[in-house]
This record gives structure tokens, sequence and C-alpha cells, in this order.
């Protein structure tokens, strides 16, 4: 659909599919749109029922309440039609890459993997008829039939990818940004090779990832481990020593705190654990390890070829190519980014269960994994100080660039006179240390997301706290709105209430975005 609108419009779209037994499934999303935008939505619905199905699209404008368009459709349709052409789809993939595969134990477990994985699937599908509605339980083992199919032609793709014959593990490349789960099929998608490459500038730090699948097989004491990265052109070298690879963990959540979709609940990618031999069983998808180059101020620019050498007993040591691309410039070691990682002493503290406050070697440990990557990992500084002093000594002195001065909620004005106090004593501790052009103060949190009854009472107490301290300012985790302004010195909006022309307009008045 498109905003063929001059202005900027908040737009809902709902789509509403009528069953052929009647029942309604009902999907709506709504955002903002800049004028002539054009966008597309995919909406998913189980359709167990053969028959006519009726989809109804309708377009709102949120801010007026019009109806922008209607349309409404009905077609025929088929149980198992989609799944039937991803089979054929899956079993033709499959086919291609077992006759690829040059190990006879692995082409072995992989052709028993593919057809009992291709039978599971046609069952499930030819036990449910198509003249009649399929059945909760019969849509599960489908599902579930399916996602086997789907891992066991992931598992081929992976054990092809590798540049040497794939004996009970295969291996893929892959950015850091993406999600690799345990319990799900990997790599989703063809791919061609297995190779980890990334870019990055001198004195800087980049990953990426290399994915270990395992092939119908135990890994037992699986290794990973990296060889220098030679200059394509001269005799510059990134020793080992600059190459840090890290197993990545898994921490099982629940459902979402807020009311946002998620992936998936269960295991997710998490931690970054050290690289130490680790037994991954069969069962599991895949096991992803983080690969970190760091170059230093004086490394040189150009590429630089090497290698991941991946090891587990039972097999053949393989190399994964790993190229690299270093930029001809240099960056400082301070950053004049703007950052606010926020570490939870107590939830370490809770984590690790200590009786007493964290220790200080501990906490420096945490700091000091924020600071080597240039984000400050400190949030407010207690009124007076309090017992962290040393700790804001510790982390400014190493390169964080800000903190925050709570502003509470003290709504009425009999009671600012005791905060008003401590806050001048800790003016006084800020510019005894220097720290001055460092503090901002920080209101009430997205108060304009989750508490939009606060916002005239936030903003009288944004501008008192700027009477008494004028020269730090008054950060707000909102997007800005009228009532707001003048209340607010710099805007942090939530990406989905991020307004371009909005926060540009604040901006040539004097005010900062983060």
């Amino acid at each position: 659909f498109v905003n063929d609108s001059y202005r900027r419009r908040h737009l809902e779209s709902v789509v509403e599919v009528t069953c052929p037994d009647g029942s309604r499934v009902t999907h709506a999303s709504s955002a903002y749109y800049e004028p002539y935008d054009a966008t597309s939505r995919t909406f998913t619905v189980p359709a167990l029922q053969a028959g006519a199905y009726r989809v109804d699209l309708r377009l709102t404008d949120l801010g007026t309440g019009e109806l922008l368009g209607a349309l409404s459709r009905e077609m025929p349709f088929e149980p198992w039609a989609f799944e039937r052409e991803e089979l054929a789809r899956l079993q033709q993939e499959g086919r291609a890459h077992l006759e690829r595969l040059r190990d006879r134990p692995l082409a072995e477990r992989a052709a028993i993997a593919l057809e009992e994985a291709f039978a599971a699937c046609r069952h499930a599908i030819e036990s449910s008829g198509a003249d009649r509605a399929v059945g909760a339980a019969e849509f599960e083992t489908a599902r579930a039939a399916f996602k086997g199919m789907r891992q066991v032609v992931a598992r081929l793709r992976a054990a092809n990818a590798l540049p040497g014959d794939a004996e009970i593990f295969g291996a893929v490349g892959d950015t850091a940004m993406a999600k690799v789960f345990i319990d799900e099929p990997y790599p989703e998608t063809p791919i061609d090779a297995a190779g980890v490459s990334l870019q990055l500038a001198r004195n800087e730090y980049e990953a990426a990832q290399l994915v270990i699948v395992p092939l119908w097989a135990d890994l037992p004491n699986l290794r990973v481990r990296a060889n220098p990265l030679n200059a394509l052109d001269g005799p510059c070298v990134i020793p080992e020593e600059q190459i840090e690879i890290q197993r990545v963990g898994y921490v099982e959540i629940g459902m979402p705190e807020y009311n946002f979709a998620v992936e998936k609940i269960g295991f997710y990618p998490d931690p970054l654990l050290p690289n130490q031999p680790v037994f991954v069983p069969a069962a599991q998808a895949a096991q992803p390890f983080f690969v970190t180059v760091r170059t230093l101020p004086d490394t040189s620019p150009g590429g630089y070829r090497g290698s991941i050498v991946v090891e587990a007993d039972g097999a053949q040591p393989v190399e994964v190519p790993l190229e690299v691309q270093v930029w001809d410039f240099v960056l400082p070691d301070a950053t004049t980014l703007k950052t606010s990682f926020w570490i939870n002493e107590g939830h370490i503290r809770a984590f690790y269960g200590y009786p007493e406050r964290t220790p200080e070697e501990v906490r420096r440990r945490f700091y000091d994994l924020h600071l080597k990557h240039r984000v400050g990992p400190l949030k407010a500084l207690p009124l007076g100080g309090g017992n962290m002093v040393e700790d804001f000594e510790y982390v400014i002195n190493n390169g964080q660039n800000n903190f925050f001065v709570h502003v509470p909620d003290l709504f009425e004005e009999g009671e600012r006179a005791e905060y008003e106090e401590r806050l001048l004593e800790t003016r006084e501790l800020v510019q005894s240390r220097g720290w001055d052009d460092l503090a901002l103060f920080y209101t009430h949190d997205e108060v304009a997301v989750m508490a939009r009854h606060l916002i005239p009472k936030v903003a009288d107490m944004n501008r008192w706290v700027g009477k008494v301290l004028p020269e730090w300012p008054r950060l707000q985790t909102s997007a800005p709105e009228q009532s707001l302004v003048g209340a607010v010195d710099i805007w942090c909006p939530t990406i989905d209430h991020f307004d371009p022309a909005l926060l540009k307009l604040r901006m040539d008045e004097g005010d900062r975005l983060w």
C-alpha cells in the first residue's frame, strides 16, 4: 500500500481471512509513513480446510479515522499444495547435494536421513486427506516433519560448503549479526562456500561468525583455532594473538515482557564463552563461534588471507578460509560517539552469588570488555557519588565520555528542596573531578511511550531542574512532542517513533539527537 498524501500519516493495515467454515483470522499492523511512501506486509495464516477463503483488506488513517481503502478477494485453496511444492524442491536440492559427497560413511548417513525425512513429510500430507479439515495434531505433525526435512537439506548445504571433504561436520561463515539457533535448520538457504570474511579500519575490532554443523554424528572435543593472517601484497602479518575466537552460548527465554513479536521462544544465542574444546551432540543444529580480528594503529592497510582450523576427534582437521580487508584510515583511541550501555551490577552480583558488592576485580573485567570496544559501561552517578566514585574515575579515565544523573519524579514543588541540595553537592563533586562536560540529566524513561499521562509533570520537572543546573543537558528517551519542547535538550527516540523531519526541526533549533 502507499501513503498517497503530501503529509506524514499513521496508517493501520488490517487483513481479515474468512475460512470455509466461517471462522476468521485477523492480522493488523500500524506505523508512521512519510509522504508517498510505499510498503508491503506479509501475513501467515494456517489454512487447514479445503474450499474458498475470503481475504478482506482495509487501510485506515489512524490520525483522522478515515478509511483510505478496502479490497476483498475470494480464492479456492487446496490443503498441502504449498507443502507439496516445497517438499519436491527440498528433495531435488537434497539429492543434488548427496551426489557431491565423497566421504562414503557421510553419504550413507545423509542418504538415510534424506529418505526418512522425505517419507515423514509425505506420510504427514497423505494421512490427513484432501477432502476434510486438517486437525491441529496433524498440522503439528506435518510442521515437525517439514522442519526435519529442512534440517537434513541444511546439513547437506553445510557439508558441501567446506573447502575439503566433509566427514562429521560442515562449516559456514556468517555475519556477526545473524542469530544462529541450536534447534533450527542452518543454513536456511543455499550457499556457495564456507569462508569467513570481514572488513575493518586500523585500530579497530570486527567480528564474523563461523558456524559448525554436525553431520548426523556427535562432535567430541570440537576445537577451533586461527592461523595468522598474511598480507596479499607484502610481508605484513596480523598474528594469531590479534584473532580471538569465542564459542557462542545460549540462554532460554520465555514470552517477551512487552507485547512485541519475537522470532521464537526457547534457546537464544547470547553469551560469548571462552574458546575451549566442547562436545556438540549430533542432534544440535549448529554451533557458532565468534571470530574477532583486531587491528593496531600501525597495521598496514590492504587485503589479508589466513585460515581457521576446525578439528574434532574422529575427523581430519579442516581449514576454512579467513579473508580480511584493512582500510587505510585509523580510528582514534577515544571516540566522540556517545554511548551508554548500562551494566547492572546487581544482576552480576545475583548471578555469581556474591553476598556483598561485586568485587572490584570482577567489575573492572566487565568495564574493560566494554571500554576496549569503545562503549561506556556505567549509566548513572548516584547523588553525592555514593560508592561509585572510584568506578566512574576508572571508566572515564579509560574512555567513557558521558554519564547520567537521574531526575526523580518529584512532581510536587515541596518535594524538591532536599533533591536540589544534594544535586548541588553532586555538581561540586563532578566539577572537582573535571567531569562537568560529561554530565547529563536523565528524566522519566520513555514518558511519551510508556506513561503519556505524566508528560505535563515530567516537562515541569525538567524545566525546574534546567533552572537549577542549566549547564547539564536534559535527555529524554522519547520522540519530540510539542508538550516536551523546551524541557528536553537531547532526544533519544525509540526506533518505531523515529521521525527524521521532526527531529531535523528540533536540531535546527539547537536540540541534539542520540
